[in-house]
C-alpha cells in the first residue's frame, strides 16, 4: 500500500508540477491569476493526437508539434487578449480568463467532439515491484519530469534569462529602468508557460486518457499548488505539488468505512479536486504567504 501511494504521488506529482509552475510562473510576470492557463493542458493533448495522426508525425513529434503549438497560443493570447485586459486591472483580466477557459473548451469540444480520446500508446504490461505496479508510461513521464525542471531551475540559476525573469518577476518598473525587455521576458514566459502546461496535459493523456474536462479537473489541484508553494516560487510550487500529491494518493487509498461503522467506504476517483479546495481554504487561512514561506520569492 505505502508502495503505491509513492508511486501514485510521484506521478501525479509530475503531471500536476508541471502545469502549476507554469502558472506560478505567468502569475508572478503578468500579475493576476489565469484561470484559462489550465486550459492548455487539453489543448497540447489534442494538438499532440492530431498532429500524430492527420501529419504521420507519430507519438514524440505529434506531442513536440502540440507542445510549441500550445505555447504559439498562449503568446497570441497574451498579446492580443491578456495585455490589454491586465491594464485595466486584474480582476478584469481574471474574468476575462475564465470567459476565454469557457471558450476554448467549446472550440475543442466543437472540433474533436465530447467523447474522451487516447494517445495511440502500445499496450505494454506494467512492471510490478514488489506488490505495487507502474506502467512504463508512469515511468518516462517521472523521468521527462526531472529532466524538465533540471533545465527549468538550470536556466533561472545560470542564464542571463533566467535573472532577468527573476528581475521581472520581482520588480517590473525597476527592471524595465536597468535596461531589461520586459515585454520580452513576458512573451517568452509566457510561451514557456503554456508549453508546460500543454507537456503536463500530454504526460496526462499518456498515462490515462484526453477530455474535455481535463483543464477543469485540474484547475482546483494547480491553484493550490501555485499558493501553497507561494505565486511566483517555482521550487515552492514544485513542493507544494509533492505536498497535494502525497495527499491526493493517500485520501483516495484509505478505506474509512471502519470509523463509520460500515464494511468498506473508499473514496471516489472524482472527489480527487476536493482535497486541492480543502487545501486552498486552508492555505489561504494560515499561511497565505505559502506552505513554505517563499510567498515573496521568485526562484
Amino acid at each position: 500500500m505505502l508502495l503505491q501511494i509513492l508511486i501514485d504521488s510521484l506521478v501525479r506529482t509530475a503531471e500536476l508540477s508541471l502545469v502549476a509552475v507554469g502558472l506560478s510562473l505567468t502569475w508572478g510576470i503578468v500579475k493576476f491569476a489565469n484561470v484559462a492557463h489550465v486550459q492548455f493542458a487539453p489543448v497540447g493533448a489534442y494538438l499532440a493526437l492530431l498532429a500524430g495522426s492527420a501529419l504521420g508525425l507519430g507519438l514524440i513529434g505529434g506531442a513536440l508539434v502540440g507542445i510549441v503549438a500550445a505555447g504559439m497560443v498562449g503568446v497570441a493570447l497574451h498579446r492580443f487578449f491578456f495585455r490589454r485586459l491586465s491594464s485595466f486591472s486584474s480582476s478584469t483580466a481574471l474574468i476575462g480568463s475564465l470567459a476565454l477557459a469557457i471558450v476554448i473548451t467549446a472550440t475543442i469540444q466543437t472540433i474533436v467532439g465530447p467523447r474522451p480520446q487516447r494517445l495511440p500508446l502500445p499496450i505494454t504490461p506494467g512492471v510490478m515491484l514488489g506488490s505495487a505496479v507502474v506502467t512504463r508510461a508512469q515511468l518516462y513521464i517521472v523521468a521527462m519530469t526531472l529532466v524538465i525542471f533540471a533545465a527549468i531551475f538550470t536556466m533561472l540559476a545560470l542564464t542571463n534569462f533566467g535573472r532577468a525573469v527573476r528581475c521581472v518577476a520581482a520588480n517590473r518598473d525597476l527592471a524595465a529602468a536597468s535596461g531589461i525587455d520586459v515585454k520580452r521576458v513576458s512573451t517568452l514566459v509566457v510561451f514557456a508557460a503554456a508549453a508546460l502546461a500543454a507537456t503536463g496535459g500530454v504526460f496526462i493523456a499518456a498515462d490515462t486518457s484526453i477530455s474535455l474536462r481535463m483543464g477543469d479537473t485540474l484547475l482546483l489541484a494547480t491553484f493550490a499548488a501555485v499558493i501553497m508553494g507561494g505565486i511566483g516560487s517555482v521550487t515552492g510550487t514544485l513542493l507544494a505539488s509533492a505536498v497535494l500529491a502525497v495527499a491526493e494518493s493517500v485520501v483516495l487509498r484509505i478505506d474509512f468505512g471502519p470509523l463509520f461503522s460500515s464494511p468498506s467506504l473508499m473514496v471516489p476517483v472524482s472527489y480527487r479536486p476536493a482535497v486541492g479546495f480543502v487545501a486552498v481554504i486552508l492555505i489561504m487561512l494560515f499561511r497565505p504567504e505559502g506552505l513554505f514561506g517563499f510567498g515573496g520569492r521568485r526562484a
